[in-house]
């Protein structure tokens, strides 16, 4: 396949991006980041990991820009005002070799430093060069996750049990954030598509709704509120979220269903037997579908995707020494040719990102990125034979 070479970028601060001395330098961060030592299991068990972008302060309150990495215990609760780096090892079922899938989580309320270059973005790149740029990347959006990724939380997955997604952020060297005292909190628990989700929602009354379930956080007690429209699934998972957060406490909390206790319903700002709003539309979740498809090469000098073909691919329009960009309309895959030269393997995830904007696609359309040839957990793969 021809490319086409409109542009140069000799005279840019980018020229230098993929070149050997850059791929020394990123391997040679990668080597000294504490955070990803040990991540590779001996016994090739599955494995989970997260790691939380944004770092912390120093005793003099300067920023300490970096990654953290999450204790086991608190796998499942992301932040809306972070982001995350998950990374999933598991064995190739036919060659016993081990494999990699890093996910980056984006909180909606994440600092736009914090989920572009300087951390997320960056340190996935680096985890990949750590990892012989093997694992396939996925960019996930709070509320707009693929569905490997919930796999993982799943009642078969490796950390089985409910995301939680909470309000506001650890302390970062991007955020300061000051030590308070407990506040209540709810938790909005429904079914969409198929997908249990749970996360913090405002308190107050026109939160609630017949239709799903509810708990509220008080410290000492974890309110469960059942809409009376809600489904069984919502009701079950409602109920194991409040255990957990039971359990977490040693003792110091008990549950409490909250339809006849006054206590929840003034915490709420209503009374018992107070007005609660009907069932209300969940979002869809089409992130598996595809609308249109259009094909893109990187050019060379540019490192701008350029379209090429689109309707109906095949296999055979991936070129080895490129790197192409399948758009599917709700979601973006990315192909990296084995041959492909480094400038455009190391920045072809950002220059995804950058793509999204131009279109003018949803901010929080997913991107996938794979080697090409690579085997991925997809039910909508047009990068497979």
């Amino acid at each position: 396949m021809l490319k086409a070479k409109k542009h140069t970028i000799a005279d840019s601060n980018v020229e230098d991006i993929g070149s050997s001395i850059d791929k020394a330098q990123r391997m040679m961060a990668a080597k000294t980041e504490k955070e990803w030592e040990n991540l590779i299991p001996v016994s090739r068990l599955a494995a989970n990991l997260a790691l939380r972008s944004g770092g912390s302060r120093t005793e003099n309150d300067n920023p300490d820009f970096g990654i953290k990495r999450v204790p086991a215990e608190d796998y499942r609760k992301f932040y809306r005002g972070d982001s995350y780096i998950l990374l999933y090892t598991y064995t190739d079922s036919e060659t016993d070799s081990l494999r990699w899938n890093v996910h980056y989580w984006i909180g909606s309320e994440s600092t736009a430093d914090e989920y572009g270059v300087q951390v997320a973005a960056y340190k996935t790149v680096e985890l990949d060069d750590l990892l012989g740029g093997a694992p396939v990347q996925y960019r996930e959006m709070e509320g707009y996750e693929s569905d490997l990724f919930l796999s993982y939380f799943g009642s078969g997955g490796v950390c089985p049990g409910s995301i939680q997604i909470l309000e506001g952020g650890h302390a970062s060297g991007f955020r300061k954030v000051e030590q308070q005292e407990f506040s209540p909190r709810l938790f909005w628990v429904r079914r969409e598509a198929g997908v249990m989700l749970c996360s913090e929602v405002a308190m107050g009354l026109d939160s609630l709704n017949r239709g799903d379930c509810f708990l509220l956080d008080s410290g000492s007690k974890v309110f469960i509120y059942r809409g009376d429209e809600s489904d069984p699934f919502e009701k079950n998972k409602a109920a194991t979220v409040a255990k957990e957060m039971e359990g977490e406490r040693n003792g110091r909390c008990k549950c409490v269903d909250a339809e006849d206790e006054p206590e929840f319903w003034q915490m709420l700002g209503g009374e018992i037997g107070c007005s609660v709003k009907g069932p209300v539309e969940h979002a869809k979740r089409d992130t598996e579908s595809c609308r249109v498809v259009e094909l893109y090469s990187m050019e060379d000098d540019s490192l701008e995707f350029v379209k090429v073909a689109d309707g109906l691919l095949r296999p055979d329009q991936l070129a080895d020494d490129d790197v192409m960009l399948v758009n599917c309309g709700t979601k973006i895959f990315v192909s990296v040719g084995s041959a492909a030269p480094q400038q455009e393997k190391a920045c072809c995830m950002l220059k995804a990102q950058a793509f999204i904007a131009s279109k003018g696609l949803p901010p929080f359309t997913p991107i996938m990125r794979v080697l090409k040839g690579q085997d991925v957990r997809c039910k909508y793969n047009p990068l497979s034979a």
